[in-house]
Formats: C-alpha cells, sequence, structure tokens
C-alpha cells in the first residue's frame, strides 16, 4: 500500500479517543472518591462501557496507521527506533516524577520492594503486568494500556508480514490468520483462557489492532461514501444500545469498527474547520503525554472533593479546567519527547555519515 497524503481524520479519531477516555476516568472519579451530586457520568452505555470503547478504537488506529505508513516497505531496525523513541523519554521522565512523588509519600526509595522489580518499568510493562497479577512493582503512571501497545509494536513487522499478499499465494495468509485469530479472541471471550481480563487480553489487542489494518485495506476508497457512513452509524447505534447479551469486549470490538469508519468520513470533513483542526492536531500530538498523566493528576484534583457533592454544571466547569492541567503538563512532556527523539536521530544520522 503505497503511502499518499497525510490523512487527518487519523489526528481527529485520536483526539476525540483521548478526550473520550479522560472522561472516562474522571466519570469514574466519582466513584472511586464517593463523591455525590448530580454530576457527569460517563461511563457506561446499554452494552458496555466507553473506556473499553476507546481503548479498541485506539489499538485500531495504530494498526490503521502503522499498515498505512509501512505497508508497502519498512525498515525494522529503524522502526523499533522510532517506536522506542516516541515512548520511553515521555514514559521516563514522567514516571521518574510519579516516582519521587511516591518516595516523599511513603518514605522509602525502594517503596515496592527490591531493586531488580525495576525492571518492569524499565521495560515499561509495571501497568500491563498489574493485569493479571504481580501484586508489587513500581507502577507510577500511565496503565495497563502501554504495556499492550509496546507488545502490538514488537508484532507489528510479523503482523505485517502475515497481512501483505504473496507472490506465490497472494492473500490465503492474511485469510487463515484472521479466520483463527477470530476463533481465538471469540473463544477467549467465552471459555476465559487467561487469567488476564477478556479486554487487557493480547488476543483482544491484536484482534483490534488488525481490524485497523483490515479497514484500511478494504475501506479506503470507501470511508468517502455517505451510504457506507450511514450504515456503519446505524450499526454503531443497534450494536451499543439494543439488549443483543453479547460480551462487553466483543461489543466494543464490533463498535469501534464501526465507529472508525464514520469518523474516517466525518474526521475528514471536521478537520476541514480551521478551530477542529488546531485543536484536534494538538490533542493528538499531545495525546501519549496526556495518556501518561492524565490519571496522577485527576487523582490529584478529584481526590479533594472527596465525600462532596458536586453538581453537573460544576463537574462540566471542573472536568474543563482538570482536561486544560492535563493537556498542558501532556504537551509539555511531548515537547521534550520530540526534542529527544531529535537529537538521537541527529546524532545517528552523523554517525552513520562518518562511516560511509
Amino acid at each position: 500500500m503505497a503511502i499518499g497524503k497525510k490523512i487527518r481524520s487519523f489526528d481527529f479519531i485520536r483526539a476525540v479517543c483521548t478526550i473520550g477516555i479522560v472522561l472516562f476516568h474522571y466519570s469514574y472519579n466519582y466513584i472511586e472518591y464517593g463523591i455525590g451530586g448530580n454530576h457527569i457520568f460517563f461511563a457506561k452505555y446499554s452494552n458496555g462501557d466507553w473506556g473499553g470503547l476507546f481503548v479498541a478504537m485506539f489499538f485500531m488506529l495504530s494498526g490503521a496507521l502503522l499498515y498505512y505508513n509501512y505497508g508497502e516497505k519498512i525498515s525494522v531496525r529503524m522502526f523499533y527506533l522510532k517506536r522506542w523513541l516516541s515512548i520511553f523519554p515521555m514514559f521516563y521522565l514522567a514516571w521518574f516524577f510519579g516516582y519521587l512523588a511516591k518516595v516523599k509519600e511513603l518514605g522509602s526509595w525502594l517503596w515496592a520492594g527490591p531493586r531488580r522489580v525495576f525492571i518492569y518499568t524499565i521495560l515499561g510493562i509495571d501497568g500491563y503486568l498489574l493485569n493479571p497479577g504481580v501484586n508489587i512493582n513500581y507502577y507510577t503512571l500511565g496503565e495497563w494500556f502501554l504495556g499492550a501497545i509496546l507488545m502490538l509494536y514488537l508484532l507489528f513487522p510479523v503482523l505485517r508480514l502475515i497481512f501483505i499478499p504473496n507472490k506465490r499465494t497472494g492473500c490465503i495468509l492474511r485469510y487463515a490468520f484472521t479466520a483463527v485469530l477470530f476463533v481465538l479472541y471469540t473463544g477467549n471471550l467465552y471459555y476465559d483462557w487467561f487469567a488476564i481480563s477478556d479486554g487487557k487480553n493480547m488476543l483482544t489487542c491484536v484482534m483490534d489492532f488488525w481490524i485497523g489494518m483490515l479497514l484500511m485495506e478494504y475501506g479506503k476508497d470507501r470511508f468517502s461514501d455517505f451510504k457506507v457512513t450511514a450504515v456503519a452509524a446505524v450499526l454503531a447505534l443497534v450494536l451499543m444500545f439494543a439488549p443483543l447479551g453479547m460480551k462487553e469486549v466483543m461489543v466494543s470490538t464490533l463498535v469501534g469498527a464501526c465507529l472508525m469508519t464514520v469518523f474516517m468520513n466525518l474526521g475528514e470533513r471536521a478537520m476541514a474547520l480551521r478551530p477542529v483542526n488546531v485543536v484536534a492536531s494538538y490533542i493528538s500530538k499531545w495525546s501519549f503525554g496526556i495518556f501518561l498523566v492524565h490519571h496522577v493528576i485527576l487523582y490529584a484534583f478529584m481526590k479533594q472533593f472527596s465525600g462532596t457533592e458536586v453538581g453537573f454544571i460544576k463537574s462540566i466547569g471542573l472536568f474543563i479546567f482538570i482536561l486544560l492541567v492535563i493537556m498542558v503538563v501532556g504537551g509539555v512532556l511531548s515537547k521534550w519527547g520530540s526534542l529527544v527523539s531529535r537529537i538521537v536521530l541527529s546524532l545517528l544520522s552523523k554517525i552513520k555519515a562518518k562511516d560511509r
């Protein structure tokens, strides 16, 4: 698949999902801190929860975006380097401040056990390993999503080889893998083969990621079709609100695929409006930084209201204020990550030039 012009809908979808995830966790803070009143509660729809839906869409977006950028050609070494640079400089810096806060709170540099446990953080999987049960590690920010996306990045070159047509067998491997993945994904939902919850299981994550690749391959010429968009929107509403008795994770996957189709069309139109373009582009660019710090900032603000009551209007204003704080901190963190990435790539370029 040849790389064409930038697809602005990608930024729109990432921005919508980022705000949705923050709002979802903001809503749950009212439960965690026992905050009463007629406040925002953006947690569940009839057949699932908004958090699971937006995470599924994030994975689909990652699959679609990586396939769009690397479907034709990939340097595995550079791919892994750029993915590392896009994540770890920001993660390590943000984690370090979270770690220092814990040191101050608990009065110990080794508040989560022996030094060897730091390996979970160094690898970026401390949050993921809280599910299914590494009971003690130095997890301070982010969440399970980070470990999952790292594993998907590691798998992508292999998934890409399976996905792209072979000269001799065509797309047979792609179809076979899709069928096997669907069987395993569905089987796990109904028989719970693993201790980790279904929504965080790698079978679910790979399924969502793979659907993103499929949407990019088979839907790229149909995203602008109004009929396709309308059908996808109606199907999403039915899956979300009709009493179907389906597993929540499966609903998230199916609704996520439908909304990806809808937003690929509507997002392109929305991004033609300058205010939407500016805001969505910044949120998209800062999304990983926002993701890293939003839990910590939410907790810091929301615990102040523990046991009190918050009205609806006040809860809206509070959310907007906290979201702005999260965006500023996430933006600063993203600037740091971009700076480190530019420096490292520049140094490597100079080293490579000298070796010629």
